[in-house]
């Protein structure tokens, strides 16, 4: 799984933004030997940019089962932002930040589900649909 995109070349320096789930990869669940695919269900993300601050949620399902990802902190260093938690399960999630003043966002995540899925990965773009206090260079 991978995203694709221009780098944000001028960053947001405060205000918040919410995003909304463009889109993303069916997401594979790998345990030994065995892969299979899932569905993308839901996604947002919420970004500090005054603190360098993303939280991102994730929902994904195998059949019946959900495997939500959700990284509580992950950090903005120049266009891309990175963040590990370990609250349940190992999560993992490196992104960029895209367009004009941040407009859109594209992550690859994987997570540990404590189960007979194994490891859950996948790649998720989103767009901006809400700011406050929203301030460039």
């Amino acid at each position: 799984h991978y995203v694709v995109g221009k780098p944000t070349l001028v960053m947001p320096t405060g205000g918040y933004g919410n995003y909304s789930l463009l889109g993303g990869t069916a997401p594979t669940a790998t345990y030994g030997s065995t892969s299979q695919l899932g569905q993308l269900v839901s996604g947002n993300l919420n970004v500090n940019f005054g603190n360098g601050t993303v939280f991102v949620n994730i929902g994904t399902k195998f059949g019946t089962t959900a495997v939500n990802i959700v990284n509580q902190v992950g950090y903005i260093s120049g266009s891309t932002f990175r963040g590990c938690s370990t609250n349940n399960y190992e999560t993992n999630v490196v992104g960029i930040f895209t367009g004009t003043s941040a407009y859109r966002a594209g992550l690859v995540y994987s997570t540990q589900s404590g189960g007979p899925l194994g490891t859950v990965a996948g790649a998720a773009a989103f767009q901006r649909t809400g700011s406050n206090y929203f301030s460039t260079p």
